[in-house]
């Protein structure tokens, strides 16, 4: 399958790729069908993009917290995730919907509502976290800066 996107332009994506997220996205109920985009040029990039099948207009940027925040763990009902099917933990990915501004220290990303991937049944789900300190609007760029004084 051939999309057109804003950002990548033409791209092919394989069917097997395809990640099913039956609810749709709270506010994109009727987008069931998105793929995840890497950026090929920055294989240590945690940023990636959540596009659209149906509407390729629609792209979300997103990140892969964990490997901004290894401490993230989202209380996630067992509910929830088995509607996404059988698992392991090692079977989901995490992203977080981020909001990026002009100006790179103000990224914030949604802790409270991550979008969960389980790669075994290519499902998906935008779920709501029981954790009370995660926020919606999360300022990442000071967790960017210690996680690199780590590495």
């Amino acid at each position: 399958m051939i999309i057109t996107t804003p950002l990548f332009g033409e791209i092919e994506i394989p069917k097997e790729k395809i990640i099913e997220f039956e609810a749709g996205i709270p506010a994109f109920h009727d987008q069931t069908q998105f793929i995840v985009i890497h950026d090929e040029d920055n294989d240590n990039s945690a940023f990636c993009w959540l596009q659209s099948i149906k509407d390729p207009e629609l792209v979300f940027p997103i990140v892969d917290i964990l490997s901004i925040m290894p401490q993230y763990s989202p209380a996630i009902s067992e509910t929830d995730l088995t509607s996404i099917g059988e698992y392991e933990k090692s079977d989901f990915f995490i992203y977080n919907i981020a909001t990026i501004p002009d100006n790179v220290e103000d990224i914030t990303v949604n802790l409270k509502a991550p979008v969960i991937i389980n790669a075994k049944t290519q499902k998906g789900m935008q779920c709501v976290a029981q954790n009370e300190e995660y926020l919606v609007r999360h300022k990442i760029f000071g967790d960017i800066q210690k996680r690199k004084q780590v590495q």
